[in-house]
């Protein structure tokens, strides 16, 4: 297909009278139901939730931000590579745990399910409830977030907002326009584009023209491709025109600006989203779980810039549509600093990244981890040719053994997998209705069906062993106890590392059922104190990356500690 521009690829669908005529009535028929929708107001039960906000410490972080880009640390600095593009790079050595950007969404959207748990305008979970005195569906955190969202956008999207909420991308296409301004975004089009190495040279400000210089790949797309998205915005057009933010005149080029955006979207939004630690009890067993929820979206001009690498040395945490980029590691001057896009190395395959990148960002990942090629082995089957370690690419549902090279076929091990799932949420249903025994026999029915199954390294037989030595030491076989939690321990040391949390807490376990067992047989606890001794010592050589990443299970090493400490001093 020959290059044409946005105002030509969206009159490929406008010059379809037929498919015209059925997006207009659309959007009328939508526009009318909404005028009726928005004449009743209703309230909402208040939310008590923590409410944090990082005003102050945006206020002065910006004081000592690049001059070259605003919402960044002066550690840093924007490049241009032919490969990549632009990249950020530190201009200086930067520590672990350093924050190195701070921005603020410049358009942002809430998820419809949470319009009455989160600010419609700072996405902070709502203390107060502040309405809007015009519709029933906005509500904000306070005066101030209802006065700054009425001033930007609120106030032209408040009567189509019942229509509006579940468009998604196209919803937050045109409230970027909003944001913007109508006449300005439009000026946008006539002018001559700045090419993307001549950036480092001037000022990214985080305003609509940075955002407008993000990447879209829609020279990339077949029209195949970009036929949705010209398609959506066609239709979010004339419901703009219906809506009367868009003058007749103006449709064609609003038009290419929202195909532009949200093309923009699919490459560069980013997922907003909160993580909660929670705390629950298991066979007399405290456990730390991380439950993440995606309150929304949002677009980043700065932080957006950064590259991803499938295993990022920095990353981006919420509060609210205040988004903060923190080093997870030490980056030394001069190297580029990364992020991940979703796809890591130990969560997908090499094959499975590839080809999810190259499909949703257009782009063949070069990073360390795919020069490597390294494999995801908390997934991995076992081959049944070597034993060794099958890798499994979800995408085709193709495999290849790391060991002897060899494919197999892995629909009747995906079955026994589906099995094997099938038995541990059984097992996690008779530990809640206190049936121990049964219980211990719907959790050794799927050690058994994973034993010939998968890898040593698969996530679900590392819990099941962890779940049996716990179930054996509550039954005070501590032999086959122990043989369980040192297996645990050893797969945790071959492949996260010694100082890994995963390992750690393995440890502590052992160390745990060494005391039960200790205590049961009146003998004495010098090998578990002295493991416990390993295990502090350990400790103090915990990345910066394994603490920010593994949050609750670092709380659950401490919180062990501290249990296990207590248990030897009264031994």
């Amino acid at each position: 297909m020959s290059k044409k521009t946005n105002l030509e690829k969206i009159d490929l669908i406008f010059e379809d009278f037929d498919m015209f005529k059925v997006i207009a009535k659309f959007s009328t028929d939508l526009v009318k139901d909404c005028s009726k929708s928005v004449k009743n107001k209703e309230d909402c039960e208040i939310i008590e939730n923590d409410v944090r906000t990082l005003s102050e410490s945006l206020a002065k972080f910006l004081n000592v931000s690049s001059q070259q880009m605003r919402c960044a640390s002066d550690a840093v600095r924007m490049n241009f590579n032919e490969e990549k593009g632009r990249v950020v790079v530190a201009k200086r050595d930067i520590e672990a745990g350093e924050v190195v950007m701070i921005e603020r969404a410049f358009a942002s959207w809430l998820r419809p399910s949470l319009y009455s748990s989160y600010c419609h305008h700072c996405l902070l979970p709502l203390r107060e409830v502040f309405h809007c005195s015009d519709c029933s569906l906005a509500k904000f955190c306070s005066t101030a977030c209802r006065e700054d969202a009425f001033t930007k956008y609120h106030k032209i999207e408040c009567p189509y907002l019942p229509v509006l909420m579940y468009l998604s991308s196209g919803h937050l296409a045109l409230r970027i326009l909003i944001i913007s301004g109508i006449r300005s975004a439009i000026q946008m089009l006539s002018k001559e584009q700045i090419p993307l190495e001549t950036y480092k040279n001037i000022e990214h400000s985080g305003d609509y023209n940075s955002l407008y210089s993000l990447t879209d790949n829609i020279d990339n797309k077949s029209y195949q491709m970009l036929f949705p998205d010209a398609f959506g915005a066609a239709f979010m057009t004339i419901l703009a025109h219906k809506m009367g933010f868009v003058a007749v005149d103006d449709i064609r080029r609003v038009g290419a600006l929202l195909l532009k955006h949200i093309s923009q979207i699919w490459c560069n939004v980013m997922s907003i989203s909160t993580d909660k630690i929670y705390e629950t009890d298991n066979i007399e067993k405290t456990t730390f779980f991380t439950d993440s929820v995606e309150i929304g979206a949002g677009m980043y001009p700065t932080i957006c810039i950064m590259n991803h690498s499938c295993d990022s040395n920095v990353v981006n945490s919420f509060s609210g549509h205040v988004a903060t980029s923190t080093a997870l590691v030490k980056i030394s001057s001069g190297d580029e600093l990364l992020v991940t896009y979703g796809p890591h190395f130990k969560c997908m395959s090499f094959k499975d990244r590839q080809r999810f990148l190259k499909k949703r960002f257009c782009f063949d990942c070069r990073c360390t981890a795919c020069k490597e090629e390294r494999q995801n082995l908390s997934h991995a089957l076992l081959c049944d040719l070597c034993k060794g370690c099958l890798i499994l690419n979800t995408i085709d549902c193709s495999s290849e053994c790391l060991d002897c090279g060899k494919n197999e076929n892995v629909a009747s091990k995906l079955h026994n997998l589906e099995k094997a799932n099938n038995c541990v949420l059984d097992y996690y249903k008779c530990i809640a209705s206190d049936l121990n025994n049964e219980a211990f026999v719907k959790l050794s029915e799927c050690y058994r069906i994973l034993k010939e199954t998968v890898f040593e390294s698969h996530e679900l037989l590392i819990l099941v062993k962890q779940e049996l030595a716990v179930m054996y030491e509550k039954r005070c076989r501590f032999s086959i106890a122990l043989q369980f939690a040192s297996e645990v321990m050893d797969t945790f040391k071959r492949y996260d590392g010694e100082t890994s949390l995963s390992h750690i807490y393995s440890m502590l376990r052992y160390v745990s059922i060494s005391l039960s067992f200790a205590e049961n047989e009146k003998k004495g606890t010098a090998e578990a104190k002295e493991m416990f001794d390993t295990v502090v010592s350990l400790m103090k050589h915990v990345s910066k990356k394994e603490s920010m990443l593994n949050a609750a299970k670092h709380l659950q090493v401490q919180r062990e500690c501290e249990f296990i400490l207590k248990r030897l001093n009264t031994s």
